[in-house]
């Protein structure tokens, strides 16, 4: 197996533990995927992002990303769009005026079929991230 030394926390760790990286030397990046997510959610950083989101450049990159995203997922593009437009409608609620199952206030609509696009369920962000990750 092969291994590499992060420069962050300085642990040997193999490759699996890094991003790949084409315009890196070694094609993987320096920092393993764990410095890179606690460094990704430091104050510092999340400020960053959200006023490299309000340049110009930033919202052409989220553009060009948005538009991948429909052309590789339409189905669930469809039934995003869909939920969006009834609760303009206001035929559905808006999801943070819901109780998630668990008791915690709703903050999304999950979709458990995509065939379905107003079958519709509201969670909060953990029992979302919950779902997508098992």
């Amino acid at each position: 197996m092969r291994t590499k030394t992060c420069s962050q926390c300085r642990q040997t760790k193999p490759l699996a533990e890094f991003y790949r990286d084409e315009k890196a030397a070694t094609g993987y990046t320096s920092w393993c995927r764990q410095c890179y997510k606690e460094d990704a959610a430091t104050p510092e950083q999340i400020s960053k992002r959200c006023a490299y989101g309000k340049t110009a450049s930033g919202r052409q990159v989220n553009n060009i990303a948005c538009a991948k995203y429909r052309e590789s997922h339409p189905k669930q593009f469809y039934a995003h769009d869909q939920v969006r437009l009834a609760i303009l409608r206001g035929d559905l609620p808006r999801p943070d005026s819901l109780s998630c199952p668990c008791g915690e206030r709703a903050i999304v609509y999950h979709h458990s079929d995509y065939d379905s696009p107003l079958a519709v369920e509201p969670l909060c962000h953990q029992c979302h991230r919950g779902l997508h990750s098992s």
